[in-house]
């Protein structure tokens, strides 16, 4: 609607049609195409920068709390293998202390044969 009225308003007043006008409404124009590309540029790298930063925070977020759950597996692992041995532990020390095993008579300490 504005260009219809533009171009009206230029065939009535031809004075104003003149070469420097166009130069100027063209300088106008593509400042103002600068101008939206400028902002359009700035908003895509403000973007980008913002999911690459928040990218790199979650995925450090992530790796720790992967590290924490391993190494908390492998203390219980730990754990559970420190009372396992402590159950053998007491085992062989009931055992050595029996009088079968002290008497140190093979035939008597031997295990039976499974036939």
């Amino acid at each position: 609607m504005m260009l219809k009225l533009r171009k009206v308003w230029l065939k009535i007043n031809p004075r104003w049609n003149a070469q420097i006008n166009k130069k100027y409404y063209s300088f106008k124009w593509r400042s103002r195409n600068l101008l939206l590309l400028l902002i359009v540029v700035i908003l895509s790298i403000s973007i980008s920068a913002t999911a690459v930063t928040s990218y790199k925070i979650v995925k450090g977020l992530l790796l720790d709390s992967i590290k924490e759950q391993a190494l908390l597996k492998t203390r219980q692992g730990e754990d559970d293998i420190d009372n396992w041995l402590a159950i053998r532990k007491t085992e062989i020390k009931t055992l050595a202390n029996s009088v079968v095993v002290r008497s140190l008579d093979w035939p008597v300490m031997e295990p039976p044969r499974s036939s």
